[in-house]
């Protein structure tokens, strides 16, 4: 007998949820199967919103290295170099964490990953001038 996914009682709610093409199943006791909001709702924008904390990390950290415009280096032909690269890789690793809010998120999580990642352009236009 499928128990609750909140609490573990005895389930007498199963609720079947297609998006996308992916199905997902819910088994819920009475009490939280009234309730309306299901778990997987909740878990699912509690990993958007993760998802979008560590991008803006990333790129808070990418755009800060291209504002640097003091840096010892051993490179003998632009100083810059070294920390601009690091800023790229910073970049993109925060615009995959975007890529993927885009793709999991509805259309109000889309809007925000592509304003998220307009830093994105900065980034590598500077690289391309100091590098």
């Amino acid at each position: 007998m499928p128990r609750c996914q909140v609490c573990g009682a005895v389930a007498a709610v199963h609720v079947v949820q297609i998006t996308d093409g992916q199905k997902t199943e819910q088994h819920l006791c009475t009490k939280h199967g009234a309730d309306g909001l299901p778990p997987i709702t909740a878990r699912a924008s509690w990993v958007n919103w993760s998802l979008l904390l560590a991008g803006a990390l990333l790129m808070t950290f990418a755009v800060a290295c291209c504002l640097v415009t003091m840096v010892e280096s051993r490179s003998r032909r632009n100083p810059y170099t070294p920390v601009l690269t690091f800023a790229l890789i910073l970049m993109s690793a925060a615009d995959l964490c975007f890529l993927s809010l885009f793709i999991r998120g509805g259309w109000v999580w889309r809007v925000v990953a592509v304003l998220a990642s307009l830093p994105t352009l900065f980034v590598i236009e500077d690289f391309l001038r100091r590098a």
